[in-house]
């Protein structure tokens, strides 16, 4: 099997969601899809995955006790690994309107860092963060001049 991608992520993130609506003065209801878009392109991109998944678990309760039990809710990691690309484009993802308007910015996104959690449990661990250095033509980090 295949690692899920940012960009599938992000596809995901971004489907029609069908959702309950009601009134909240005639209590009234009906359905309703809602869709998310992009209306203007960020000079910089930051993409948070979420790493945790709720579970609810039952917590046990004596034998002779016939009350339905109760629900206990943790966060397991999600380890699946995600496969990264060195650019991302949005486009796909920008209101159609607003594609053409956004042009001055770019189309697609670099990837400078990554941050990563290290820990088991969304209450404990330590992040840690990894950068690209880019180089210059003449083969010297693109900072080398810079302190």
């Amino acid at each position: 099997p295949s690692k899920p991608a940012v960009k599938g992520c992000l596809e995901n993130f971004f489907q029609p969601e069908d959702r309950e609506i009601k009134c909240e003065k005639c209590k009234d209801g009906t359905a309703a899809t809602q869709t998310m878009r992009i209306l203007s392109r960020p000079k910089a991109l930051l993409v948070h995955l979420k790493r945790f998944k709720m579970v609810e678990k039952p917590i046990p309760r004596k034998e002779d006790d016939a009350r339905p039990p109760e629900m206990e809710i943790s966060f397991q990691k999600n380890r699946a690994q995600v496969e990264l690309t060195a650019k991302l484009s949005l486009d796909t993802f920008m209101s159609s309107k607003k594609v053409q308007q956004s042009r001055a910015l770019p189309s697609k996104y670099a990837l400078q860092s990554i941050v990563h959690h290290i820990g088991n449990t969304a209450d404990s661990g330590h992040y840690t963060a990894d950068a690209l250095r880019y180089k210059t033509k003449d083969g010297k980090d693109d900072d080398d001049d810079k302190t």
